[in-house]
């Protein structure tokens, strides 16, 4: 089912969804894969607090996005300090709604992220 512009406002900062949102099949099916090893997710971390040594933040389209309307993209930002996190929001007027995943909803819990979406 294709989340819309209004089910996904409905979520945010104060209000993360409680559960995993879908994606297109074949997204899953991919995300289903690459998780299966946990070598991918080892140095996807490694590469994502690599930039954090660098960076503030580390902004990009995610790899396996949720299922949304055509005309929205989903993002993710990894931060190290919530600082970082607040002051990319408040410097990107576009942003429709964002937020954290508890930790129970979360796949990847070593590094702050939220999911951004434009």
């Amino acid at each position: 089912m294709v989340i819309s512009k209004d089910i996904l406002k409905t979520y945010n900062i104060n209000n993360p969804p409680l559960t995993q949102l879908c994606r297109k099949k074949e997204i899953q099916q991919k995300y289903d894969i690459y998780n299966s090893n946990n070598q991918n997710k080892k140095k996807f971390i490694e590469k994502v607090k690599n930039e954090l040594k660098i960076n503030n933040f580390y902004f990009h389209v995610n790899d396996f996005p949720y299922y949304t309307e055509d005309n929205i993209v989903h993002y993710l930002v990894w931060y190290s300090d919530e600082q970082y996190l607040l002051e990319f929001v408040k410097n990107n007027k576009n942003i429709l709604t964002y937020w954290v995943n508890n930790k129970n909803n979360s796949s990847i819990k070593e590094i702050k992220h939220a999911h951004i979406f434009i």
